[in-house]
């Protein structure tokens, strides 16, 4: 059994029968020495009523507001390195883990001398599918054709924000999730800053994790569109390489304007002023702490 200190935080907002589903799957864990909290993002439903029947003995930070991925994750973070965690594992609610996955991921990790190190991520709903193996930057080329040829640990540039598993000390390096990223983007962030102190990403095939697609969030939103649009392009005005930035900036903002041009052709008036308002706030930030 692997004594490093694991401590998984959950973050839920008004969809307490999911993460209490996603507390349970870790919890069957027998070969990590594991710890669960949960971070309650300002919920505004019977959430807390659900914990203390449910998960008595979870430990739960109780946020008065909802602080998004990057605030909320952030509470939950300061909490586990508090606890004195060698690792932390971020896992989005609406998920289901492997009873070795955490086992895995450790292994995994310090085999590869990796600084982060994420699960494949197959389909709730085709439990077969493979939805998430890691991506490349800059190309944003998704891996999941090669994740299914191997078994072994492989190193990729990025990983989603669903499940990562970070070195504490990088944690704390990092400072944790970038809470200007409202809503998007966040981990994406996360992981090119991390690659940037000089930390290693890589993806274990062994361990694997169940999503539930689309469950987090109403994605065809107009707030959903919006902020996407917004934070896509604070993502490449702050990341994209030279000397392609210039290049790619216009790339995404003219995939934005013909996004407009669709929705208003579709008669969604909503929608178009959502992306147009996206794009303009996205222009207008400040950027700081470029790559």
């Amino acid at each position: 059994m692997n004594t490093s200190l694991v401590v998984a935080i959950v973050l839920n907002w008004n969809l307490p029968g999911d993460t209490v589903r996603c507390v349970r799957s870790l919890l069957r864990e027998q070969s990590a020495s594991l710890q669960v909290v949960i971070v309650d993002n300002g919920s505004g439903d019977d959430s807390l009523d659900w914990f203390a029947r449910e998960l008595s003995d979870v430990p739960v930070v109780v946020s008065p507001q909802n602080r998004y991925y990057a605030g909320g994750n952030n509470l939950g973070l300061a909490a586990a390195l508090d606890a004195g965690a060698d690792w932390v594992l971020v896992i989005n609610n609406d998920t289901v883990a492997a009873p070795d996955m955490v086992s895995h991921l450790v292994r995994a990790a310090e085999a590869q001398a990796a600084s982060l190190v994420a699960p494949l991520i197959y389909r709730l709903d085709a439990p077969e599918a493979c939805w998430d193996a890691g991506q490349q930057w800059p190309r944003w080329r998704p891996l999941a054709a090669r994740a299914r040829a191997q078994t072994d640990p492989y190193p990729v540039d990025m990983v989603t924000g669903c499940a990562m598993l970070i070195r504490a000390d990088m944690a704390r390096a990092l400072g944790g999730f970038d809470e200007r990223y409202v809503m998007y983007y966040e981990d994406a962030d996360l992981c090119l800053r991390l690659r940037q102190l000089g930390g290693r990403i890589v993806v274990a095939p062994e361990a694997r994790l169940w999503h539930a697609v689309g469950s987090s969030a109403a994605l065809a939103s107009e707030r959903s569109a919006e902020q996407k649009a917004r934070f896509r392009l604070r993502f490449y005005r702050q990341h994209a390489p030279w000397p392609w930035r210039p290049v790619t900036l216009l790339m995404v903002t003219g995939h934005t304007v013909v996004q407009v041009l669709l929705a208003w052709l579709r008669r969604q008036p909503g929608r178009a002023r959502a992306l147009w308002r996206g794009l303009c706030l996205g222009w207008r930030e400040p950027i700081e702490g470029r790559l």
